[in-house]
């Protein structure tokens, strides 16, 4: 082994170690921006320039020996990372100093390998590219090479010593070289894996050699190499991935002990300071987090805690580029969530699914995109880390009510859920369906095939595919803009799992659609330190704001939800409420919405209607971007000027809607359009007509859409603004509209929202909506009521009301088997009274009815089968069976119900007649003689109670040996 001085080593555990926090980063996404570009003109002016010094090389670079070239190498990788091209000066005159030199050292040669590795896939030329790969292939071979035989690596390619400190860096870097298509044995990962696995204590931590005491720093390594022996030796020694059927059987043992090993190694860190180790141990986290999808490690968001701990030297070429590395690994997007739930490891039978397809799309875009592991009981902030969210399995789904209220809260606020059938399992494709659509049934939202013409099969790939759609089967839910959830029956992961990128390319290609369709542009992703989507603090209540849909509106049923959605942050905001108001319901809204996709025709009826909520004093709000709709929506801006003599005015630059110059108001900053607003929508000045008389707006139109991206909907293909500029204008209009009914402000130099509107009105709306059993819009109001008068006397009346209402309805679809109705009813009762366990139990009873029955395989229609002397099939029998089954089931929770009522019943009566007894006892009276004909009132009213029970009670048995009968008869003929 040998010993010269250990100048990498010392840079890494002690200049790095040494970094200051007299300068800690503010956790922001915009300082992490300001010191990334900071870094990158720190490195670049450290670049050795004058040809007679090392030329290309950057300063700090620490002579002859094994660790020569080591700085230089890293420098580069670091700047390569951050986004600086290929072909800048600085990268090329690196480069070429880097092929001229030797580089006899682990840490300098596996860092240069990952420097060719990214040049081979991100390099725009194809001559650089192939140039680099020779160098590639060729330190790739030395990296096998040294790894010594019980597999370890030391400083160099000689002698027999390591520790795991070379031994991480020289299997990253031979993991990155693979990557990019350096040639790599089995027998080196298996060596890898023999030697990691033998070397951890019994307490789950890794030293830095065999038996020593363990490191934060090491077993960080340690972990770390265990994920990336997922990818690179369990995964490949799988059965080979069949188009569109998945993955078959494996070794389940050799995977659970490698997470085992993992298990053990992250317990073992969290019970110890995460960042011990500096700025060698931050390298070591986003290399974890890269490898792993994990946002928090022993408990501790890495990258927001790591972001705060960073600070600078100023001088120090090695600190800055593990500073470089670290920001921009993690502060990339998270592209896509993959959600664990339940018990077992079925949610995650493709445990290296996203990690592949992540790298995929990074290399096609040449932009890093990210990947991350969600529970079913994270936060919804965590789940709005991602545009999208994975949910796999081969198994019924199973969440509580809580996880599936919050699955609802993500798509709400702009998420897009796909569902993945691992192994084509139909159990799971139809507990999916099931759930969703209970979820979902106030929106009669239902899941269809997806059209070949739909953007996922054409956006970017497969436009000339004829029948990919067709082949591919993914089915999914529209609410009229966009397609929030998705269903991918048949397997198409399994691909991305083995990394089938050549062979299985379009089914790669197939979420880069996915990718250009649920979300914006790369820049306009969630940021990683973003703050939280609701305010720490809530503003007081003060007001509300009705809104209307007209009879016409062609996206009636999805835009109530998202009225809710964006009024949840006004709330808190502004301190004022936005009740959408159900269109059956009797009343003038403050505003009458109008959006849609197609033509629409005002007939008079409705045209009565609009003209009277306008001399009611409500605004007319209409989007939409189609060229039928803004016809339609014209004509009716006519007509609204033509009857009440008002003109038309267009907003310029200095509008309070764009300015903020309203009490709640605020500057909507830059404007940045969608893809299909690009041609249709100006980025200085929305063009958007307002209709007035006099001082007063009649009526607002817009030819694009506002309130969905307000939401947080990113839409495709209709046009639309970002979110943040549509969030605000949108915010400016209501505070607009709110100032409007309320009066003048108080005077706030923060030009808040102080006037204040009384909810008297409301309790007369509320009638109303209850009366027509509208009872979502019915718990919006009660809420609103609830904040701004609480001591209301008609509240507590109201709530009672929708309770009783609910319950009885509630009971009515579960004895009709409609678990649908029930689910979203129980719901609602949930939301209106949270602590009702009667709710809760609802709710969870109706997500889990899909697991009741059977798939029935479609063959059973070949099976022929005489029952009743008449001709039918077993797929007709089993469905019947399964029929009877489910009333069966239904009938015993009626007779177990009936059975604890009756029982209370008895407790009573003992109680009464203990208290009799007891009463007796106390006056001193000797028991009187039975009368058989006199009985206590009390029990004998309990008696007749007990009796109706017992009728009850035998009629359900009768029930139940009726249906037990007819299924032993089925059981008969099916199974002779």
């Amino acid at each position: 082994m040998h010993n010269p001085p250990n100048l990498i080593k010392r840079i890494i555990l002690l200049s790095v170690l040494a970094a200051t926090t007299a300068h800690a980063l503010p956790p922001t996404d915009d300082d992490v921006d300001r010191r990334i570009e900071q870094l990158i003109e720190f490195l670049k002016a450290r670049q050795i320039t004058d040809p007679g010094k090392s030329l290309g090389s950057f300063q700090g670079e620490r002579g002859e020996g094994v660790h020569a070239g080591g700085v230089s190498a890293l420098a580069t990788l670091a700047l390569l990372h951050a986004g600086v091209p290929w072909h800048d000066p600085v990268i090329k005159r690196a480069v070429e100093h880097l092929q001229d030199h030797p580089l006899p050292g682990t840490y300098s040669r596996s860092l240069r390998a990952a420097v060719y590795a990214h040049l081979t896939t991100h390099a725009g030329s194809l001559a650089v590219r192939s140039n680099v790969r020779r160098f590639l292939q060729a330190d790739t071979h030395w990296l096998v090479k040294a790894l010594k035989i019980d597999g370890m690596y030391g400083y160099d390619a000689e002698g027999t010593g390591g520790d795991h400190s070379c031994t991480q860096f020289g299997v990253l870097g031979t993991w990155i070289a693979e990557h990019a298509g350096g040639e790599v044995p089995a027998t080196y990962w298996r060596r890898v894996a023999e030697h990691w696995a033998s070397q951890q204590n019994a307490d789950g931590s890794w030293g830095y050699s065999g038996g020593s005491q363990g490191k934060v720093t090491m077993t960080t390594a340690g972990v770390n190499t265990m994920y990336i022996l997922l990818a690179q030796l369990h995964a490949r020694s799988e059965p080979p991935y069949r188009r569109l059927r998945g993955v078959g059987s494996r070794r389940e043992l050799d995977i659970k002990g490698t997470y085992a090993s993992i298990e053990r190694g992250l317990g073992w860190i969290a019970q110890r300071k995460v960042f011990e180790g500096g700025g060698y141990q931050l390298f070591g986290l986003e290399r974890l987090g890269v490898a792993s999808g994990l946002k928090y490690v022993g408990g501790v968001d890495w990258y927001r805690e790591g972001v705060a701990r960073l600070g600078s030297r100023g001088n120090d070429t090695v600190q800055a580029s593990f500073e470089l590395l670290f920001l921009t690994y993690g502060r990339a997007p998270v592209l896509i969530n993959k959600l664990q739930y339940g018990e077992g490891p079925s949610w995650n039978r493709y445990y290296r699914d996203l990690h592949f397809l992540t790298d995929w799309l990074s290399t096609q875009q040449e932009r890093i995109y990210k990947w991350q592991i969600v529970t079913a009981d994270s936060p919804l902030h965590d789940l709005l880390d991602a545009p999208i969210l994975l949910i796999s399995g081969n198994k019924p789904l199973k969440f509580t009510a809580e996880q599936t209220a919050r699955l609802a809260e993500y798509i709400d606020a702009g998420g897009t859920i796909i569902g993945h059938a691992d192994l084509n399992e139909k159990r799971f494709a139809r507990s999916f369906r099931e759930m969703f659509e209970g979820v979902f049934a106030s929106r009669d939202w239902r899941f269809a095939p997806l059209d070949g013409a739909h953007p996922v099969f054409r956006a970017i790939y497969g436009r000339d595919r004829a029948g990919w759609g067709d082949e591919l089967r993914i089915e999914a839910v529209s609410d009229g803009l966009r397609t929030p959830i998705m269903l991918f029956t048949r397997d198409i992961s399994g691909a991305w799992h083995q990394n089938r990128r050549r062979d299985q390319r379009d089914l790669f290609e197939l979420m880069g659609n996915v990718r250009a369709y649920v979300a914006p542009g790369y820049d306009e992703l969630p940021r990683r330190l973003r703050l939280p989507t609701m305010p720490s603090s809530t503003a007081s209540a003060i007001g509300f704001v009705t809104i209307g849909d007209s009879s016409f509106s062609v996206l009636a049923k999805s835009t109530a939800w998202r009225w809710h959605s964006f009024g949840k942050r006004f709330r808190a905001t502004h301190g004022v409420h936005l009740l959408a108001l159900p269109p059956d319901v009797d009343a003038h809204p403050d505003i009458i919405h109008i959006s849609g996709t197609t033509r629409f025709q005002s007939p008079d009826r409705t045209w009565t209607r609009l003209r009277d909520g306008i001399e009611h004093g409500a605004w007319l709000l209409l989007e939409g971007d189609d060229d039928r709709f803004t016809d339609s929506a014209e004509a009716l801006l006519e007509r609204v000027v033509e009857h009440f003599d008002a003109k038309i005015i267009e907003i310029d630059a200095d509008h309070p809607l764009l300015t903020g110059a309203v009490p709640g108001g605020g500057p909507i900053g830059k404007l940045s359009a969608n893809r299909a607003g690009k041609t249709k929508l100006s980025t200085s000045v929305p063009p958007i007509r307002i209709a007035m008389r006099d001082d007063q707006v009649l009526a607002v139109a817009m030819p694009f859409h506002l309130l969905a991206p307000a939401s947080g909907h990113f839409l495709y293909d209709h046009a639309a603004y970002h979110a943040r500029p549509s969030r605000r204008l949108l915010e400016n209009l209501l505070a607009w509209r709110y100032h409007d009914i309320a009066g003048h402000a108080v005077d706030d130099p923060a030009r808040r929202i102080t006037s204040k509107r009384s909810a008297r009105p409301l309790a007369s709306l509320l009638v109303r909506v209850v009366d027509a059993e509208r009872y979502d819009a019915a718990v919006a109001i009660i809420d609103a009521i609830e904040s701004l008068s609480p001591d209301s006397a008609e509240l507590a009346d109201a709530r009672g009301r929708i309770h009783r209402r609910l319950a009885e309805q509630i009971r009515v679809a579960r004895a009709e088997q409609r678990g649908k109705d029930a689910n979203r009813l129980g719901q609602l009762l949930l939301e209106l009274v949270p602590d009702l366990t009667e709710a809760v139990t609802i709710v969870e009873e109706s997500i889990d009815r899909a697991d009741r029955i059977a798939e029935l395989p479609d063959a059973l229609d070949g099976i022929p089968i005489l029952f009743n002397e008449q001709h039918t099939t077993a797929r007709v029998l089993l469905s019947e069976w399964f029929k009877w089954n489910e009333q069966r089931a239904i009938a015993v929770e009626r007779l177990a119900d009936l059975r604890i009522r009756e029982n209370a019943l008895i407790q009573q009566v003992q109680s009464l007649q203990r208290q009799r007894a007891g009463q007796r006892r106390s006056e001193g009276k000797q028991r009187p003689s039975r009368d058989p004909r006199k009985r206590d009132p009390a029990i004998e009213k309990i008696a007749v109670g007990r009796r109706e029970i017992e009728q009850q009670i035998a009629g359900v048995r009768i029930e139940l040996a009726q249906l037990e009968e007819k299924m032993r008869q089925l059981d008969e003929v099916l199974v002779p």
